[in-house]
């Protein structure tokens, strides 16, 4: 995680920390390093972060992806685009990972056989409801 996202996340945990535990801003100081003055703040950071990190999803070798359904994919062979989120899954019929939806990418219609091999795969995220009952469960 880079400094952005983890200064994003920092703030999101810290109006948590007001809204729910009634802590005071002044409560929320932090020395140069980025350590809370609260050994209690502390901990629930440390325990926010470790819980995000374990939820967000990773990205992972393809040779581990399911054959079962539907996941997102990293494809570096498509340059400029490798970085957008390519849907797909495995054809038992053609014994590929394909796309589900066929692209244009400069001017040339990409179709099942012409999709280069992903090198990683994530799962697709849930649902907005399901992805607040699953984090419920889980942290």
């Amino acid at each position: 995680m880079d400094e952005k996202q983890t200064a994003a996340l920092r703030e999101v945990f810290e109006r948590w920390e007001v809204s729910e535990n009634g802590w005071d801003k002044d409560d929320l100081r932090r020395h140069p390093d980025g350590i809370y003055h609260s050994a209690r703040i502390h901990e629930d950071w440390s325990s926010w972060l470790a819980c995000y990190q374990h939820l967000a999803p990773q990205w992972q070798p393809i040779e581990t992806a399911p054959k079962d359904r539907q996941v997102l994919f990293l494809v570096p062979e498509f340059g400029v685009y490798a970085e957008s989120p390519w849907i797909g899954g495995w054809s038992h019929l053609h014994e590929v990972w394909t796309l589900k939806t066929p692209y244009v990418i400069e001017g040339k219609a990409v179709i099942v056989n012409d999709v280069p091999t992903p090198t990683h795969w994530m799962p697709l995220p849930a649902a907005p409801d399901a992805a607040r009952e699953q984090e419920k469960k889980t942290c």
